[in-house]
Parts: C-alpha cells; structure tokens; sequence
C-alpha cells in the first residue's frame, strides 16, 4: 500500500500510521492515564503518538445552544532512546464544562517525556512532533429556523479524528460537556 494511501486510511479511521519506521514496530503500549514507560531492552527507537484533551463545551441560559468545544492538538513522531530509560507519560485531562459566556475549559497536554507533546484543545493547539495537527474546531453555537438551538452541538476532535481527545459538546442548559481525556501510545 502506497505510503499516502496508509496516511490517508490512518486519518480516516482515526488509527495511528506507522509509515514513519522503517519496520513497523511489533509491540504497543496504549497510556489513557498518565504513568512512566521504560524502554525495553535492545530497543533504540521508538514511534510517539499523543493527543491533547479536548476542551469543555460552553453551555446555554436561553434560546440558542452553547458552542461545541475544539479538539485536542495530535503529534506524532519517531525518536531515538536508550534501552532501559523511563520516561514520564502525562495524559491531558479533558476540559470541564462551562457556561455560555465563559465557555469551557481548556484540555490539558499530553506529553512522553521531554520528547513530544500536544496541547489541549483550547489551549494553543497543535504539537512539538515532525508530525503534528490542531484540534478541530466544535460547532458554533446556532439558533435554527424556529428560534431555538438545537439541542446540543457537537465538539470537535483530536487533530488525528480520533473520539479520544474530542471536545465537549455543547449544550443548552446552564453547563457544556466535558471535553474527553487524550491519550498517548509508544511502538518499538
């Protein structure tokens, strides 16, 4: 399969690629809590990947729905270690929820160490890998033909599509949703 093709289908089913090694690796470890990963033994490099947490949706006192909050930032990067190092793994909380004119809160980072990380949505957005996305935006807030909002209005996801790291939704009662947590995945 062609290199873009594998990209292209990563991106669209919100699975990661590993078109960045050149054999792809054998092992994975998924982090959806923060934690620490040890490099196995003989292991040199390894492959990245993380998503920010999404902010918290806004929410609504009247007619209209709050807005939908903006997915996480998305990095994805292959990096060279030395076996038996550790490395801190931080996985960014999603954003609590907020009002209609405060808005949510930010997501938090996702990061592996000093070597990569992503922010949440809200936040700045986007990542410090060689591969890296900004967080989709949620839907605005609307009034529809008949004066009233819908009943909530989606938010967005990760940078890479995925539904971890997405953004609250927005609602039209006096709090939004949370934002969903990120996560972060190592393959050697």
């Amino acid at each position: 399969m062609k290199l873009h093709h594998v990209l292209l289908l990563s991106a669209l089913i919100g699975m990661p690629s590993t078109a960045a090694l050149a054999d792809p690796p054998s092992n994975l470890q998924v982090f959806t809590s923060s934690g620490s990963f040890t490099v196995p033994s003989g292991i040199t490099k390894i492959e990245v990947e993380l998503c920010g947490g999404g902010r918290g949706g806004a929410g609504s006192t009247g007619a209209n729905t709050g807005g939908g909050g903006q997915g996480g930032g998305f990095g994805q990067g292959v990096f060279s270690v030395t076996a038996g190092s550790t490395h801190a793994v931080t996985v960014g909380a999603g954003g609590a929820g907020g009002g209609w004119t405060s808005g949510g809160a930010a997501g938090g980072t996702s990061s592996f160490g000093t070597l990569i990380s992503a922010t949440g949505g809200g936040s700045g957005g986007g990542s410090t890998a060689p591969l890296n996305m900004t967080g989709f935006s949620g839907q605005s807030s609307s009034i529809n033909m008949s004066g009233q909002g819908p009943s909530y209005t989606l938010g967005g996801a990760c940078g890479n599509g995925s539904s971890r790291g997405k953004g609250g939704n927005g609602t039209k009662t006096t709090t939004g949703g949370a934002g969903t947590a990120g996560y972060v995945v190592v393959r050697w």
